[in-house]
Formats: C-alpha cells, structure tokens, sequence
C-alpha cells in the first residue's frame, strides 16, 4: 500500500488556483563550483535533485510480476495492487496478469476507453487496481482502478455490480514562487543548480539575463545572484511541477543586474528595473535546429509547384510532420487560420514586426486571434497544409508591414512600457523585490531570498 501510494503521489498537476504561497531556500555561499556556463557534466550530476519524475521516470520494478502479490486461496478480502506498465504490456494484458477474466477485462476497457486512450500508457506507469475474491466461484473481481494519465489528471474506474464507470478527475495544485541565491564560484549556471533550481531555470536565468550581462567575461567568483521561479505542489506541499523563471538577478562587479518576466502588451517577456523589455532579439529559428533543413531561403528561387521564378518572401525549413513550432518573440497573434496557398497559418506582430509560420500540420491550442504568447511557445506543429510539395514550415518576417529577410535581423530595438503599463510594472516589481533583500556590502550587492512571504 505504502509503495502504491508513493507512486500514486510521482506525478505532476496543473494550477487551479490563483493563490501564491512563497517558501524560498536561501543560500548565500555556493560550494564546490564547477567550470563552464553550461556544462552538461555539473547538469548530469544534478539530476537526482532538480528533475521531476514522470510517468517512466519513477523507481520501481519494470514488471507487474515484481508488484503484484498473488491473494492466497483463502482470502477474500479486498486488495490493492500497483501493476507497472512493461515494454510490449497493454492495460488488458495486464488486467489478465493480475488474475481478472478476459471478459471482466474487457468490460472494463470498454468503460475506460471513453475516457482515455489507453495507447498512450507508456513503459513505468503505475496503475493501482482493487481485486477481491467471489466468496463462492473464487473468481479474482476487478473493483476499481486508477493512475496519473497526465499532469493535470487521474483517471478513474469503479465497478458497483458488474459494471464499470469511467471517470477523468482533474487535479487541482497550489502555485508558489520559491529561489534560490548564493555567490559564484566560477559559472553562474553551475552556481544556481547547485543551489537546487532546476537545470532548465538555470539556463533560462542566464538566457533572460545574456542581454544585461557579458557571460563570458563579466563573472567574478564570489558575485551575488538571486533567481525566482514558479512551482506547483500537491497538498501534502511536494513540488510536482516547475513553472516559468519569474525573476533573475545577478551582480558582476558589484553593478545589479535585474530581469523581471512581465505580462505587457506585446505578451510575456522579461523587462529590467526602467521598464525596457531585456529581450532584444528573434530566436534563430522557430523550430529545433536538431531536426531542420533550409529547403528555401529569401529571394528569387524557382517555384517547387509552379514552375516558374518567383520572389520568395521568406525561409522553408523541412522537418518532420508533427515538430514544434515555437514563436520566435514575444508578441500579440493577429491570424490564426487557414489561409489560402498558406495553409494552416499563423502571424504575431512584435511592435513594428511580424513574423509568419505557414503550412502547419495543426495550430497550439489557446493560439488565436488577440493572444498573447512569449517568445518560445508552442504554437504550431509542422505540416504540409496549403501549397507544399511536403512537410516544412514557411518562416516569414515583416517591418512595417514589408517582408525582410529573416537572417538580416539579429535584434530588435528596445521597448520600453508605456506609461499606464509601466505604473502596473513597478506595482508587480514591488511584490517581486519583497522577496529579495539587497545591500551594499564592500563595493558589492549581496541577495539573499527572503525567509517566507505569503500573498
């Protein structure tokens, strides 16, 4: 039971509810650093500590044989048993295993099936399952059963005379902040998941902070920093899922350098202590440059279906049906839809930019007309919709309204809030600032997390 429920307790959740409770760890002295900002080594060696677990990431036997006890012939009493997903194991055949009937099996996947598609049960899953005895045939009966099908849900199946019920039961979690702090050895990255923060922050602090700070000059070793970041826990208080990096702050020389993400107008996006929005730049694709190819780059080229010369406004990059794709900047999205040769079609204006994704497979969920989005979300998949000889993304950029070459931008001038955002800015930086303490200490800023604030 003991092994059931610490199973039942691995995954992760989704927030449901707008009130924050802030328990920060403060470290102002950082052992043992290591070399290198973004050393996969000192990554590796963290893992134990800053990854969360997920539903083939978890410790427990690979087969249902090392869980499931079998019930002694005299015993009819009900039972839990935790049965683990194998390789080439599918939930009947393990319904099977663990003693039930092809027949009272396949009721109950008859029931689960209009909830969950159970082919998305993967290797280390747990399932907690509830058997009993018929006191006269000594046939095993399935009562119930139930697991973490996502982060934000648990399915969950109950018997009352021979007939299943299938439920999907969303998950409510509490959102907290919590950071950590302490003063470099030798690498900021290093320094942070040391500390605790999980590896993917760490490496989005540095990132959010890249345009303030000269990473490969500027660190000292004992320079203060201080990073903020969303978790969501359960209510017994653990941690089952990390959030966005909400505040970095870092101190080389002794000069403050702070970065703040801010919901503004053109979306979420990190600012510094004036207001200015600290990302100054497009990503250097919207898709994983690991699985790309420039079919077409800008400019004149010969049309693949046309047959004739045409100016082509933009980049085709060949992937794979089905990758992501990701805005390349912060931005507010003015279509969503199909369009034309385009095919599915999706456009996000930056100020005076916009940048176009063309011939997507499907378009994100929540990306529609007037959304919001940060630079680096999920807003498409890949596809060959529209005029496309296969499946590629075309990657348009306009200023003003007129197409440029996407490769000929590395940076965006800086914005800075207007003023009825900017009085909300300094508001929400006020709440961010009361969990940090700074003071002038020998020519340098020392920050330390605050103990606990709750808001």
């Amino acid at each position: 039971m003991a092994l059931s429920l610490a199973i039942h307790d691995y995954t992760t959740y989704v927030p449901s509810s707008d009130d924050e409770d802030v328990v920060v760890d403060a470290h102002l002295e950082e052992p043992n650093d290591l070399d290198g900002e973004t050393s996969e080594t000192a990554e590796e060696s963290k893992q134990k500590n800053t990854s969360l677990p997920s539903s083939s990431d978890h410790s427990i036997p690979q087969k249902p044989k090392d869980i499931i006890q079998k019930a002694s012939d005299d015993d009819d009493s009900p039972r839990e048993k935790l049965l683990v997903v194998g390789k080439g194991d599918t939930l009947n055949s393990l319904l099977i295993a663990a003693g039930v009937n092809k027949s009272h099996a396949q009721l109950a996947m008859d029931a689960v099936k209009k909830v969950y598609n159970v082919k998305q049960l993967k290797i280390g899953q747990g399932i907690k399952i509830s058997l009993s005895k018929d006191p006269l045939s000594k046939e095993i009966i399935l009562n119930g059963m139930e697991w973490r099908s996502t982060p934000e849900q648990e399915i969950t199946i109950q018997q009352t005379g021979g007939a299943f019920v299938a439920k999907k039961n969303t998950i409510e979690l509490k959102r907290c902040i919590e950071g950590v702090a302490g003063k470099i050895k030798s690498s900021f990255y290093n320094a942070a998941i040391k500390q605790g923060a999980p590896s993917n922050l760490a490496k989005a602090a540095v990132q959010a902070l890249s345009f303030e700070v000269n990473f490969q000059h500027d660190p000292k070793p004992g320079n203060a920093f201080a990073i903020l970041y969303e978790v969501y826990k359960d209510k017994t208080g653990k941690i089952v899922k990390y959030g966005n990096l909400v505040y970095a702050a870092f101190a080389p020389g002794g000069q403050l350098k702070q970065v703040y993400r801010y919901e503004g107008p053109n979306g979420a996006t990190f600012y510094n202590h004036q207001g200015e929005c600290a990302v100054r730049g497009f990503m250097r694709s919207p898709l994983d440059v690991t699985r790309l190819r420039v079919n077409s780059g800008y400019g004149m080229r010969m049309h693949p279906l046309k047959n004739y010369t045409a100016f082509h406004a933009g980049i085709d990059y060949g992937a794979p049906h089905g990758t992501k794709v990701v805005a390349a900047a912060a931005g507010v999205v003015t279509k969503a839809q199909y369009w034309g040769d385009f095919g599915l079609y999706v456009s996000i204006k930056h100020g005076d930019y916009t940048t176009e994704y063309a011939h997507l497979r499907k378009i994100a969920s929540g990306i529609k007309v007037g959304t919001k989005v940060s630079q680096g979300q999920f807003i498409g998949e890949v596809g060959s919709t529209g005029s496309a000889t296969g499946p590629h993304l075309h990657y348009g950029l306009l200023l003003k309204g007129k197409h440029v070459n996407p490769n000929s931008i590395k940076t965006m001038p800086s914005h800075k809030l207007a003023k009825q955002d900017f009085v909300k800015f300094v508001s929400f930086k006020k709440t961010i600032e009361s969990k940090i303490s700074s003071r002038p200490e020998k020519g340098e800023y020392v920050l330390a997390v605050t103990d606990k604030i709750i808001h």
